[in-house]
């Protein structure tokens, strides 16, 4: 079974401790506040099928998405003209986060709605006082991103008694909405695949490494969605990988990036095996690159990471350490909430799957990405164009 320690490393004289992972049967359990590690022996021969599946997700996830696909039957958006929509997100300092608000403001008011924007910061109990400012603005609507509707158990409740519907985003991946999430009031969800991203940066890994690679993850404890992606990491290396080796490693929220991932990334390339850093979010990657240059480990070790945001895609087009990127575009998850919402404000049944579309960037293809034009180029799709036709504003 996947075995879990406090995150740090422990004494070795060989490598590092694994254990050995029996393929037929895995399962991560992890508790969000704790920290830790799972591995696994390299032995045995490389797993061609593997590779090959592997290369086809990457080869397919490489390409421009192929078109817009609705996800569900068209709106009269002009119906929502006029109400009020409350975003309060997770952290607007965080460049995904706030190109993707961006992206719903634009096209909540292309359909008349008055938007509110609030923020977080990831604190439950800020987050609470901006629910009492939604309602107390008579919102129609109120969205709040990253944190489970348990530690907003009561703000929730205080909404569904002012007759306000809530939103959460970022927790689960696409998918009905869970029996506990709806106990609690939550109307609807709004989510991207994190488990795809986590199985292309695993798939890029096997791929890359010829179905050898000894691989380090790392997660934030602070950003629930993140279980469904380093999840879907560990089981695709032990899936398809039974000669590599694969570590996770976890910091506590995303307000200690910028102080403890360099030190944490130092420490870990000092072991001389390790050749892929794993991060959940490019964000945590493009920290972690110079301590990459750093620690010594330039041309040794890889970083593969998740969002595409352009910094990241830079350091790859640089020739850094940072050597693929999957994503999907914040600006199209910014319309597809828009959408979600413009259901909710005209009595419309919720989606359960926007089909936000995933792109892989890589060395095989960023040469081709012009990273100064507007992030909407680099997936090849007007998918502006095809959201108001859906809603009946265009």
């Amino acid at each position: 079974m996947t075995q879990h320690s406090t995150g740090e490393h422990r004494p070795r004289t060989a490598g590092w401790h694994v254990a050995v992972v029996a393929l037929s049967a895995l399962a991560l359990a992890v508790a969000l506040g704790a920290c830790g590690s799972a591995s696994k022996e390299s032995a045995g021969a490389v797993n061609i099928s593997g590779l090959t599946t592997a290369e086809a997700r990457l080869d397919a996830a490489r390409q421009i998405p192929a078109k817009f696909e609705a996800p569900g039957p068209a709106v009269d958006a002009s119906k929502a003209s006029g109400k009020t929509a409350c975003l309060i997100a997770a952290d607007l300092s965080v460049p995904f986060s706030k190109n993707a608000q961006d992206g719903a403001i634009q096209a909540l008011k292309a359909a008349g709605v008055k938007v509110i924007q609030l923020d977080h910061k990831y604190d439950p109990a800020l987050a609470a006082r901006l629910f009492d400012q939604c309602i107390n603005q008579h919102a129609d609507v109120i969205v709040s991103d990253s944190l489970p509707s348990d530690l907003l158990a009561q703000p929730i409740s205080d909404a569904r008694n002012a007759g306000i519907p809530y939103v959460e985003t970022y927790i689960n991946d696409p998918g009905p909405l869970p029996a506990d999430a709806r106990k609690r009031g939550v109307t609807a969800q709004i989510n991207i695949c994190t488990g795809c991203g986590g199985r292309l940066m695993s798939d890029w890994v096997i791929a890359d490494s010829g179905g050898k690679a000894n691989a380090v993850g790392i997660w934030d404890q602070g950003t629930p969605v993140g279980k469904f992606q380093y999840t879907a990491m560990e089981q695709e290396l032990n899936g398809l990988c039974p000669t590599c080796s694969f570590k996770l490693q976890s910091v506590p929220s995303p307000l200690e990036w910028a102080t403890r991932l360099p030190t944490m990334t130092q420490s870990i390339v000092l072991d001389q095996s390790v050749k892929y850093l794993m991060p959940v979010y490019d964000d945590m990657a493009t920290i972690m690159a110079p301590a990459v240059s750093s620690g010594g480990a330039d041309g040794r070790v890889k970083i593969v990471s998740y969002n595409a945001n352009a910094s990241a895609l830079k350091i790859i087009k640089d020739g850094g350490p940072i050597k693929a990127d999957a994503g999907e575009l914040p600006s199209w998850i910014g319309y597809a909430l828009a959408d979600q919402l413009l259901r909710i404000l005209t009595g419309e049944k919720p989606v359960e799957n926007e089909n936000i579309p995933i792109r892989l960037f890589d060395t095989t293809n960023i040469a081709s990405i012009d990273l100064n034009a507007p992030p909407e180029t680099w997936y090849g799709v007007d998918f502006k164009s095809a959201y108001l036709k859906l809603w009946g504003l265009k």
